[in-house]
């Protein structure tokens, strides 16, 4: 997905979570085109293909508290 440093750091953690690793929530921030856009959309299709993998039909939302994000 051509993710810089930190951006692999965050997937990893997330991917963590499957594992018992990690706490459940995950932080995110950063200036404006830092890429925080494009590391949320890659890992929602994470979880979608985790999720897939063991064969779970269950759905994502996603929400925000303004209309730009």
């Amino acid at each position: 997905y051509h993710l810089n440093e930190d951006q692999t750091k965050a997937l990893l953690k997330v991917s963590n979570f499957f594992n018992g690793n990690d706490e459940p929530i995950i932080f995110i921030h950063g200036i404006f085109g830092a890429g925080k856009s494009k590391l949320l959309s890659i890992i929602i299709i994470f979880l979608d293909k985790v999720l897939k993998k063991f064969n779970r039909n269950d759905q994502i939302l996603i929400s925000a508290s303004t209309n730009v994000a």
